[in-house]
């Protein structure tokens, strides 16, 4: 079994740790991807790694796939500022700094790479909520931001270039459709600007609810993100929002 605190996340996905907040474990993958088109079309086909039999506590969740979503940029004066959040307050202010905080690559990401005038990437963390709240098995639960960031080189600019990204918020552990939908965000966003998040989280206000086991093909603009949703009882804890009924 993965060790506590151990996430799932797609193997062809760079996986970081930021201030001890998130572990990832590439020995224990979830999910293989199989890419169907190029990454910049955010068109995706993933196949589970894992069989089990389904538990009493793979309900579908009472909250919605995705609680918001924001964009964070890196200002040079104020440093790392949430914006556009939708829908305003569904976060506390506590959480948008965490997430602001944690909404960024490492700083050096921009030179250890090639030198290209724009480099997206895309990673997932995990907060405690705040205040603290209690999952259904006891434990405190934790809001995962799914980020999409796009870092471009200029050297008209302070410091020589720009950060962005996009952050899709949930309650969620499902990486292998919430990270997708993040780099749907962020095409959008860089596309057809700030309105583009406001349209995308109505969207997917009207997915179905996630049914565990089963394999689902949701839209998010002109993409189409298709992925099996995992058992939660196969998640590291906590569990996910559980319905009771």
């Amino acid at each position: 079994m993965p060790p506590k605190n151990t996430y799932h996340l797609p193997s062809r996905y760079l996986c970081r740790t930021y201030n001890g907040q998130t572990c990832v474990s590439s020995s224990h993958v979830l999910f293989r991807v199989r890419w169907l088109v190029p990454l910049n079309f955010a068109i995706y086909q993933f196949t589970s790694g894992a069989m089990s039999l389904r538990t009493s506590t793979d309900c579908c969740p009472s909250s919605a796939w995705a609680i918001g979503i924001c964009s964070v940029l890196f200002d040079i004066d104020k440093g790392q500022t949430l914006q556009h959040l939708h829908p305003l307050g569904c976060i506390s202010r506590d959480e948008e700094s965490a997430v602001a905080f944690h909404s960024f690559p490492d700083s050096l990401s921009m030179e250890l790479y090639t030198r290209n005038a724009i480099k997206d990437s895309s990673f997932h963390f995990r907060i405690k909520r705040t205040p603290l709240r209690i999952g259904a098995d006891g434990l405190p639960a934790y809001l995962h931001g799914y980020v999409f960031c796009r870092q471009r080189q200029d050297e008209t600019l302070r410091r020589g270039g720009e950060q962005a990204s996009e952050v899709v918020l949930s309650e969620l552990p499902v990486s292998n459709i919430l990270l997708p939908l993040s780099q749907a965000a962020g095409h959008a966003y860089f596309s057809e600007g700030p309105k583009a998040l406001e349209r995308l989280y109505l969207q997917v206000q009207s997915w179905p609810a996630p049914v565990p086991g089963s394999h689902m093909s949701l839209p998010a603009g002109q993409a189409i993100i298709a992925g099996r949703v995992p058992y939660f009882s196969l998640l590291p804890p906590p569990l996910p929002p559980i319905d009771p009924t």
